[in-house]
């Protein structure tokens, strides 16, 4: 008998989701991509988490899914409640988001066990790296959501294998942001002028995001330019002190738009996507921009040169270069035709390569494989 099987009778197979947090950010959105289009005749599946916020809102909403909040209660009481679930569901695969419980767990009930990495984990020393380390031991099947993110963390733990871990890219409903309309009403709400050309950010407000070398390129690109908006959508530790910052430089033509939950309306009211980060596993918002058909420029750092065609669809600066920002922006602040043809190209590589069809496709492929050993 498969080890991995459901001593329940039933066509579909369990399928247990586990994320410390559903919120806002890049893992909520994947996790939101699996929920909304795995088969339900194939899968029935429950999800599973300790914080939760828009995305665990909008899910336990859905009536083909079970959402199990975790929390309150302590490490253990969390453990034992989705231990519990799992029993309770005859969970035959646990895919795990982030967090220490869902292994484990799909551990002690025979089932099998997946764990994606979102990002290089080379944040996590001394004990905690080993912990980690150790706790990937115990999948089936590790998926990268891009090479960089394998190979990052392939050598940065020594002892995951490579033979056990696996690129999925992650993966976006691109007719959600393909088919919106271009948002004049919300330019015209915000006082921005049918010729000005807005230079947008959406993502968290934090210091990955690498956000202070984007207002030292706005404070410049000012001096070069009239006719320029810059709107930072989204939230974070570091928003009061970006506003300062921005004060501080005279940038009075910046627009922090706050958390929107629905950023499609806001991409279509840029006409440039930046993302200046540090460091990113495949940013959600990087391919979101791409499907609402805008040019970006973008750090070369993670997976991001895994999605943008230097050249083809936007440019890659290096983290920390306020002059290569200013100089990329330029050039796509002159050139509307460029940024026509970029954001078009940009749409067809997403379609490609990013589709959440892609990313659902492979990810069953994995889950198939593992219940057939």
């Amino acid at each position: 008998m498969n080890r991995f099987a459901s001593s329940a009778v039933s066509s579909r197979t369990s399928l247990l989701i586990v994320s410390y947090n559903l919120s806002s950010g890049g893992v909520e959105e994947v996790i939101r991509g699996y929920v909304a289009h795995l088969d339900k005749a194939k899968y029935r599946v429950i999800v599973a988490y300790v914080q939760g916020g828009a995305v665990s809102a909008e899910i336990e909403g859905r009536k083909d899914v079970r959402v199990v909040c975790l929390a309150p209660g302590g490490r253990v009481a969390r453990f034992r409640k989705l231990w519990r679930v799992a029993r309770e569901e005859h969970v035959q695969i646990v895919h795990n988001h982030f967090g220490w419980y869902g292994l484990v767990v799909g551990l002690l009930v025979g089932a099998a066990r997946v764990e994606t990495m979102h990002n290089v984990y080379d944040w996590f020393t001394g004990p905690k790296r080993i912990g980690y380390a150790c706790y990937c031991l115990l999948a089936s099947r590790i998926i990268a959501v891009s090479d960089f993110v394998a190979s990052g963390n392939i050598r940065y733990f020594r002892i995951v294998r490579k033979s056990r871990v696996s690129t999925v890219h992650n993966g976006i409903d691109i007719q959600r942001f393909e088919n919106a309309p271009r948002e004049r009403q919300l330019r015209d709400s915000m006082g921005i002028d049918e010729s000005d050309v807005v230079i947008g950010f959406v993502g968290r407000l934090e210091d990955q995001k690498g956000l202070p070398f984007l207002l030292k390129a706005a404070e410049r690109l000012n001096r070069d330019f009239k006719g320029l908006k810059f709107m930072l959508v989204g939230s974070g530790s570091r928003e009061e002190s970006l506003k300062a910052e921005a004060t501080a430089l005279g940038i009075r033509n910046i627009i922090f738009a706050g958390f929107e939950s629905d950023v499609s309306r806001y991409l279509k009211a840029f006409d440039v996507f930046v993302l200046p980060s540090l460091f990113e596993g495949l940013p959600i918002s990087l391919l979101e921009a791409m499907a609402s058909r805008l040019p970006v420029v973008a750090s070369r750092v993670g997976g991001v040169p895994e999605a943008v065609v230097e050249n083809v669809t936007g440019f890659l600066v290096e983290p920390g270069d306020a002059d290569q920002l200013v100089r990329r922006l330029s050039e796509l602040v002159l050139r509307s035709d460029l940024r026509s043809a970029m954001g078009e190209k940009g749409l067809l590589r997403v379609k490609q390569e990013f589709s959440v069809a892609s990313m659902i496709s492979k990810t069953e492929q994995i889950y198939a494989q593992l219940l057939r050993r």
